[in-house]
């Protein structure tokens, strides 16, 4: 069902007359910043023929929209990108962490597409590291922004647990959660903006 759907995220445009899937509709409200902006660019060079990429940026924050039109399975390098220190890579789509590898001085994006498939890549500030202890998370803040919000979510992006953010160390308790709930991400946001995003450790 979502890849009726992939052409439309990919070009970051609305959807009339049927539901986004979760994890597109959660990208897009908690990353209007970005999505709202005028530094948008279309059709950036990529590292692999026939695979597209779309760039949105606001502030602190550039969003990378990647669609695979090889008619095939694409699986390694897919798209350069120049991270500062103190950024990371975040799947908004899948709720993961992504390690960009080097080759030389180049930073650079591998992952496997299937065919029509997309990848929705945030590269955010570092302003949050998440450990696990249990079915504790130790969220360790480094000054949130205003009244931020520390929200676990599963891989659609649902949220399931949510607390007030401070500065420093924040302890979240997934034990409250129901058996059948699949956290997979903790977010740190103010009012509906995503600042930042970091995967829970397994178990």
């Amino acid at each position: 069902r979502e890849v009726i759907h992939n052409k439309k995220f990919w070009n970051a445009v609305e959807s009339f007359g049927s539901m986004l899937p979760a994890s597109m509709y959660f990208a897009y409200c908690e990353n209007e910043d970005a999505y709202q902006s005028r530094d948008c660019e279309p059709l950036i060079p990529t590292l692999a023929r026939y695979v597209y990429a779309n760039r949105f940026a606001g502030p602190g924050k550039t969003i990378y929209h990647l669609y695979n039109a090889a008619g095939h399975t694409v699986a390694g390098p897919l798209l350069e990108v120049a991270i500062k220190p103190g950024e990371h890579l975040f799947d908004l789509l899948r709720g993961r962490e992504i390690a960009p590898q080097q080759n030389g001085k180049r930073t650079v994006i591998s992952a496997y597409l299937p065919r029509d498939g997309i990848l929705c890549v945030a590269q955010l500030p570092r302003f949050m590291t998440v450990a696990r202890n249990g079915t504790t998370l130790t969220v360790v803040v480094d000054g949130p922004p205003g009244d931020a919000v520390l929200t676990v979510c599963d891989g659609r992006g649902m949220r399931l647990l949510e607390s007030p953010a401070q500065a420093g160390e924040n302890s979240l308790d997934l034990g409250t959660l129901p058996d059948d709930a699949r956290p997979v991400c903790v977010k740190l946001l103010v009012g509906r903006d995503m600042k930042d995003a970091a995967e829970i450790p397994p178990a």
